[in-house]
């Protein structure tokens, strides 16, 4: 009996990794991406907001004002606490609808003391930060 046990887990197994999204970028080299999202993942952490800017579009430079910062950091990262992992990171693309222009996605799920947050960062073909948004 133990044998079939043994090959329903390896069937099992077997199907969930199957089913496991792959991920593919004719335009971003996507480890690159990811990288990058969890650079400025230690940036906000370390309310680094002037090299996040640096790395960001004119665009979402011109949002990412003071008073900005200040609520949503509040929000966020007061209830959460103290920063202690990167758990996993997805990448995805998409098409914005107005210019059609390519947009890499990638969505990090973080560990802090008192809960998981997550992250979506956009980057454009330049891989410019576009924007980011918290969960």
């Amino acid at each position: 009996m133990k044998p079939l046990k043994i090959f329903f887990l390896f069937v099992l197994f077997s199907f969930l990794w199957s089913c496991k999204p792959k991920e593919a970028s004719e335009t971003f080299h996507i480890p690159f991406l990811k990288e990058k999202a969890e650079e400025i993942i230690f940036m906000i952490n370390d309310k680094d907001w002037e090299g996040i800017r640096n790395l960001s579009t004119e665009e979402f430079k011109k949002n990412l004002d003071e008073e900005f910062i200040n609520v949503n950091t509040k929000i966020f990262f007061e209830p959460a606490g103290k920063y202690l992992y990167t758990k996993e990171a997805y990448f995805l693309e998409t098409k914005d609808k107005n210019s059609g222009e390519v947009i890499g996605v990638v969505i990090v799920k973080v560990g802090y003391e008192n809960k998981t947050l997550c992250y979506t960062f956009n980057f454009a073909k330049d891989t410019k930060l576009i924007g980011f948004f918290l969960k």
